[in-house]
């Protein structure tokens, strides 16, 4: 983000970039409008595609296994009622929201004990980390399936 606002403000950005941006975003709210009125299942998602182009690769991937998750707890939901299913979508919704909530807050809490010059040497110089960082991955998604599906 820091880089996007720097070439904004800094009048670094390449514009014909932008405006590419601009012909794309046009041209898939279109074809959107074209498979809705054509009653398809498939619709192209646009503001997923948006948000795609402008993040970096390693936070479209979060987006992309969330989308992913979020198919197949719907594709589970089909033969339940139209309460249950919104009530389900609700829930996931609960829950993703609370995971980006806490991830920013945790954010700002360790930039702020990083400027008062906390040491944070949790997992210095441990080999564990990216398998820890697998592990809570497969909790985080686990989850993610499994909460909107539970009966209350």
């Amino acid at each position: 983000m820091q880089a996007i606002a720097g070439e904004t403000f800094g009048a670094g950005i390449k514009w014909a970039y932008i405006f590419l941006g601009c012909v794309l975003a046009v041209a898939l709210i279109v074809l959107d409008k074209i498979q809705e009125a054509r009653g398809s299942s498939f619709r192209f998602p646009v503001l997923a595609v948006a948000v795609g182009v402008y993040l970096p690769f390693g936070l479209s991937v979060p987006i992309f296994t969330g989308g992913v998750i979020a198919w197949l707890v719907k594709r589970k939901m089909q033969d339940s009622s139209d309460a249950d299913s919104k009530q389900s979508s609700g829930r996931g919704m609960l829950v993703a929201s609370g995971l980006i909530t806490g991830e920013a807050l945790l954010g700002v809490l360790i930039a702020l004990l990083a400027g008062a010059g906390v040491a944070l040497p949790f997992f210095a110089g441990l080999n564990l980390a990216p398998m820890l960082a697998l592990a809570v991955l497969a909790a985080v998604i686990l989850c993610l399936y499994r909460v909107p599906r539970l009966n209350r």
